[in-house]
């Protein structure tokens, strides 16, 4: 009995140490499967010259460029996503910054930006770099000069862009040493480890998982027993806006178009102010866009300035696109640095030799491409202005959500570069619209409450009609 029972047990035994050492291969197998590293460059795409961009932690379509170990952001992006201050003029293949007094004109290749209070401002890496014939900006440059929080991280190259100011980001600290993963799932490949004590940034919180910004730059999950307890916190903004000095007036503006054409208007000027009661500015419509090489056709004339002033007033000349040739297109006059600046050059001398108080830009039916370079030229014309000591203010289409010509007019950068923003509150309906008021209450509210959310109630001027 005892014979026939040793043959059965050896098998079995050997069954069993057969079991034991497939399950510890298996065992080991799937230990190795655990600890699988992340291949970065399969997993996000990138080289050695390319980097993940990331905006308020959701990944963006489009990479960064790596060059000498220094970030660099593509001016189509910057313009797209935050900011239109830093602007590349395209025919001088030129990056500009315009400062409260002074247009930083800055080429590829150059490390000095410019003087601001006395002081050269200077980078380490070239400040604007070409990569397949594109323009792209120095992180370090971006972060100094626009509302927005960066963090950069190196091998695999990555950007991360805060932008959001009132959004309360969950932070905690990790217990444990634990092993962040592409997935919540334990055979999902590691990137990297977040350290016991490590701060990281929680985004999501899943039935096992958490999902993490970990101190070293990496979204990824945790066990949900790794992190410790949650607090809320705001990020803190770095930027610090350059200081705008503006031309204000001590009284509110009551201000009048005088529209003429073929004359100053000199004649009837009198018999006008004779009509009104506690008018303070007369902004006569002299100036008249005439060709895309930054050219006008005046009819300005300094005895009229004299006079309006010994009537008390001061004289914004208007400079407008209304009447110009229906076939001039204001993009070729704005786009392009070198008729800008002949514009401006021409309008400023002659309202300045005029004896004329500032001007006032009427440029209408602006669409996202023209305002793109309308915003860059209002900038260099205020440094322009208030170089003569002139007062500038632009006349803007009603905002309200029918027509949504707002965005088009950068009010929030006019707030900056611009003494006062003129709302044009008026032909809510007009010859072909349906019938309906010119401006009606809700209408003008609407525009108004809209406008100071974006531009000091100071500066804002709202225009009513005395038609129907």
């Amino acid at each position: 009995m005892l014979k026939r029972a040793i043959p059965v047990l050896v098998i079995i035994l050997l069954i069993v140490a057969i079991g034991w050492v497939t399950l510890s291969k298996m065992r080991e197998e799937k230990q190795e499967a655990y600890n699988e590293q992340a291949n970065y460059q399969e997993l996000y795409g990138v080289s050695d010259t390319t980097a993940l961009i990331y905006l308020n932690n959701i990944p963006e379509p489009v990479k960064a460029l790596v060059n000498n170990g220094s970030f660099y952001l593509s001016m189509d992006y910057l313009r797209n996503s935050f900011t239109t201050r830093i602007y590349w003029d395209e025919a001088g293949q030129t990056m500009l910054y315009a400062q409260p007094s002074e247009l930083w004109v800055i080429a590829p290749g150059d490390t000095v930006a410019g003087e601001l209070d006395g002081e050269t401002i200077e980078y380490k890496a070239p400040i604007v770099e070409i990569f397949k014939s594109k323009p792209y900006v120095l992180l370090d440059f971006i972060e100094d000069y626009t509302k927005v929080n960066t963090e950069s991280y190196k091998d695999p190259g990555r950007v991360y862009l805060y932008t959001d100011w009132e959004k309360e980001y969950q932070k905690a600290n990790i217990l444990e040493e634990t092993p962040v993963r592409v997935v919540g799932d334990p055979e999902s490949p590691i990137l990297t480890t977040a350290k016991k004590g490590s701060r990281v940034m929680v985004l999501n919180e899943l039935k096992n998982y958490t999902q993490i910004k970990s101190s070293d730059g990496f979204i990824g999950y945790v066990l949900n027993e790794a992190v410790g307890e949650l607090s809320s916190e705001r990020m803190t903004c770095t930027y610090q806006e350059q200081k705008f000095s503006s031309i204000t007036y001590r009284d509110p503006i009551c201000l009048v178009w005088h529209n003429v054409e073929e004359s100053s208007g000199l004649e009837y000027l009198d018999e006008l102010i004779s009509t009104t009661k506690g008018v303070n500015i007369i902004a006569p419509t002299w100036f008249v866009l005439s060709d895309e090489r930054g050219n006008y056709t005046s009819w300005a004339d300094a005895d009229y300035v004299t006079r309006a002033h010994e009537l008390g007033l001061k004289v914004w000349i208007m400079l407008e696109n209304i009447r110009s040739d229906e076939n001039l297109d204001i993009l070729n006059v704005l786009d392009n640095r070198e008729t800008r600046e002949r514009l401006i050059n021409n309008a400023v001398r002659n309202t300045k030799r005029l004896g004329a108080d500032g001007i006032n830009i009427d440029f209408e039916g602006l669409g996202e491409e023209e305002g793109y370079h309308f915003i860059e030229f209002i900038r260099e014309l205020s440094i322009a202005c208030h170089a003569e000591k002139l007062a500038l203010s632009v006349d803007n289409h009603a905002c309200v959500a029918s027509n949504n010509y707002d965005a088009n007019y950068y009010l929030s950068e006019q707030d900056l570069f611009v003494d006062y923003v003129i709302l044009m509150s008026y032909d809510e309906h007009y010859a072909g619209s349906m019938q309906g008021s010119t401006s009606s209450s809700g209408f003008v509210e609407e525009s108004v409450m809209h406008a100071v959310q974006q531009v000091r109630k100071s500066k804002v001027v709202n225009a009513i009609p005395f038609y129907t």
